[in-house]
């Protein structure tokens, strides 16, 4: 199962981002700079191991649900696949929705932001479907 060039693309983007954003805190805590700027930096690499996580699952579960539902992506316009990839995006993150609530003791003042994101994160792939729709829908 070879991944497509754009996944892979994108996951190192967003490990680079991580990587950066490590580095910076770990700057920033022998320099004692502000607490909030260390608070938007965990914040932010919290949402960023969340969306490599939501990224990675996909591409492993994308290709076994195609052969396993039997959906056919060939032909010019087919939606099938995006379709097929944002149902995989929303699921996922109704699944680690449902893990957040269950710690939410361990995750402190972390929850919020990621119950915040992690609902954004499942309606994003509906407002991408529906711009899909209606770009096809204008050719």
């Amino acid at each position: 199962m070879a991944a497509e060039p754009f996944v892979l693309l994108g996951l190192g983007f967003w490990l680079i981002l991580l990587i950066v954003a490590f580095r910076l805190l770990d700057r920033y805590q022998k320099k004692r700079p502000p607490w909030t700027v260390i608070t938007v930096l965990l914040h932010s690499n919290c949402i960023a191991i969340l969306v490599l996580c939501n990224m990675g699952l996909t591409t492993l579960l994308y290709q076994p649900i195609l052969e396993l539902f039997d959906i056919n992506t060939s032909g010019f316009i087919n939606l099938n696949g995006i379709f097929t990839a944002c149902i995989i995006w929303s699921i996922l993150c109704l699944l680690f929705w449902v893990i957040v609530g269950k710690a939410k003791e361990q995750l402190g003042r972390y929850y919020r932001t990621l119950r915040t994101s992690l609902m954004i994160f499942a309606l994003l792939p509906l407002f991408l479907c529906f711009l899909f729709l209606f770009l096809a829908g204008l050719n």
